[in-house]
C-alpha cells in the first residue's frame, strides 16, 4: 500500500527547463531565411526568461523562438523524452492577436538525420499559454510531425511518426500562423514529468515480489528453519570450542603479553581443520616500519615501549575471532577466523590507520606495513610465506601500506 501511495504521489522523473538550466540558450528567428523578424532574450530573477519578438513580413512563415540546446551539433546523444509522460508550461504571453505558442522538440536519429540541421525530426504542437498552465499538463500524444518536414525529406512512412527518444533541441515561441508585430513570452518553467516505471509494470513488480517473498518464506520456514537453527548452533559451538582451544595453546610473549610463535604447530593444524570445514581463514603479517632506526636513535627502552603500546592498540581493535602473535622482533602475525580476504583487508587497513594516528613515545611517527592473504588449500606456513611476499610488496610500495594477494577463484572487491 505504501508503494502504491508513493507511486501516485511521487516516483516521478522530472526535468525542468528555465534560465537556471544547464543547457545553452539562444534565440532563432526567420532572419536566417531572409526574414526581418527580430528576437531578444532577457534573463530575469529566479530563472525566469523573457523572449521579446518583433515579427516582420519579409518571410512567408515568420517565427521567433527560444531554443534550449540539449547537445551541440557535433554530439549525437541527447535526452530521451519518451521516458516522460507530460509537459506543462508556466508561461505568460503578451502581444498582438490570439495568445498562442508553439512547443517544438527536435530529435536526432541516424535513420533520418544528416548534416542538414533541419533534417532532425520536428515534433510539435501549438497551445494557449494562458490556458495550459502548470495545472493542466499536456501529454506527448498531442505531438505531431509537420507536413513540410515529411514532404521535403520524403522519408518512408515508418520514419514519419513522432520520435522524441533522442531529443537534441527543445524550442518554444511563436505559432506557425503569427500576427505581425510585438510578442512577449515570460517563460518561468517548462516541466516534464513521468514515472520511473509504467503503472502496469510497477504493479507487476509488486505482485512478483509478493509471490516470491511469500513462497520463499513459507518454503524456507517449513523445510529449513529447524535444521538451519540447529546447524548454526552446532557450528557456532564448534567454532567457539576451537577458538577456546587455540587461545590456550599458544604461549605468551614476556614483553608484550601477547602470544608468541612457540608451540604454534597445533594452532596451525587446528586452523587447517577449520578451513577444511568451510570456514574462511585469513592471514595478515605486519611489522613496524623503520623499527631499527628507533632502537638506534632512541634506545631499546623506547623501542620496547613502542612494542608494548602497539600490542595494546592492536588488541583493542581486534575482533574476538582473531589470534594475535608476536612473530619475531617487530614482526607480528594476525590470524582471522571466519573472515574472508575482503574483511581481513578492511581490518588491516583500519589497524594501519589507527597506528599511524596514535600518539607514541618521544613523539615518534610510527607506521606499519601489512601483507594479507586468505588461506587456500595449503598449509598455514605456506599462507604465511605468501603473506610475507605481500608484506615485502607493501614495503616496496613505500611502506605504511596494505597489500593483498588472492588465490585463483577468490574475488577481492576492495583493498589498499
Amino acid at each position: 500500500m505504501l508503494s502504491l501511495v508513493y507511486y501516485h504521489l511521487g516516483f516521478n522523473r522530472v526535468l525542468v527547463l528555465n534560465g537556471d538550466s544547464e543547457f545553452n540558450l539562444r534565440v532563432n528567428t526567420d532572419q536566417d531565411h531572409g526574414g526581418n523578424s527580430s528576437g531578444e532574450l532577457r534573463k530575469l530573477a529566479n530563472g525566469e526568461l523573457l523572449l521579446v519578438c518583433d515579427i516582420g513580413a519579409n518571410y512567408d512563415s515568420p517565427f521567433c523562438e527560444l531554443t534550449f540546446e540539449i547537445v551541440s551539433q557535433e554530439r549525437t546523444l541527447g535526452i530521451d523524452l519518451s521516458l516522460y509522460e507530460t509537459v506543462s508550461f508556466d508561461i505568460e504571453y503578451q502581444g498582438e492577436g490570439i495568445p498562442m505558442a508553439r512547443f517544438l522538440v527536435r530529435n536526432r536519429n541516424d535513420a533520418y538525420s544528416t548534416s542538414d540541421l533541419l533534417s532532425d525530426k520536428f515534433n510539435q504542437f501549438e497551445f494557449d499559454p494562458n490556458l495550459y498552465t502548470v495545472k493542466y499538463p499536456l501529454g506527448f500524444k498531442y505531438l505531431n510531425v509537420p507536413t513540410w518536414w515529411i514532404n521535403y525529406y520524403k522519408h518512408p512512412v515508418e520514419l514519419t511518426a513522432v520520435d522524441i527518444s533522442n531529443t537534441v533541441l527543445i524550442e518554444v515561441g511563436t505559432p506557425g500562423s503569427v500576427e505581425l508585430g510585438h510578442h512577449e513570452y515570460l517563460i518561468k518553467n517548462i516541466i516534464f514529468k513521468g514515472k520511473y516505471l509504467p503503472h502496469n509494470e510497477f504493479l507487476r513488480y509488486i505482485l512478483l515480489i509478493w509471490v516470491l517473498f511469500l513462497s520463499s518464506y513459507v518454503v524456507s520456514y517449513i523445510l529449513s528453519m529447524k535444521k538451519t537453527l540447529i546447524r548454526e548452533k552446532d557450528q557456532q559451538a564448534r567454532l567457539n570450542n576451537q577458538m577456546s582451544k587455540l587461545r590456550h595453546q599458544a604461549t605468551n610473549d614476556p614483553l608484550t603479553g601477547i602470544r608468541n610463535r612457540n608451540d604454534i604447530d597445533k594452532v596451525f593444524s587446528d586452523l587447517v581443520d577449520i578451513r577444511n570445514s568451510g570456514t574462511a581463514v585469513s592471514i595478515s603479517l605486519f611489522d613496524i616500519d623503520h623499527f631499527k632506526s628507533i632502537n638506534d636513535n632512541h634506545g631499546h627502552g623506547v623501542g620496547d615501549q613502542v612494542l608494548v603500546q602497539l600490542c595494546n592498540v592492536i588488541q583493542e581493535k581486534l575482533p574476538n575471532s582473531s589470534i594475535f602473535i608476536r612473530w619475531g622482533g617487530e614482526e607480528f602475525l594476525l590470524l582471522f577466523v571466519d573472515m574472508n580476504l575482503v574483511e581481513s583487508v578492511d581490518i588491516s587497513e583500519d589497524l594501519r590507520i589507527t597506528l599511524e594516528s596514535a600518539v607514541w613515545p618521544e613523539e615518534l611517527n610510527i607506521t606499519a606495513s601489512f601483507g594479507v592473504v586468505q588461506l587456500g588449500d595449503e598449509s598455514v606456513q605456506t599462507g604465511i610465506e605468501r603473506a610475507d611476499r605481500m608484506l615485502y610488496r607493501a614495503k616496496e610500495s613505500g611502506r605504511n601500506w596494505v597489500a593483498a594477494e588472492q588465490l585463483p577463484g577468490q574475488h577481492l572487491s576492495s583493498a589498499s
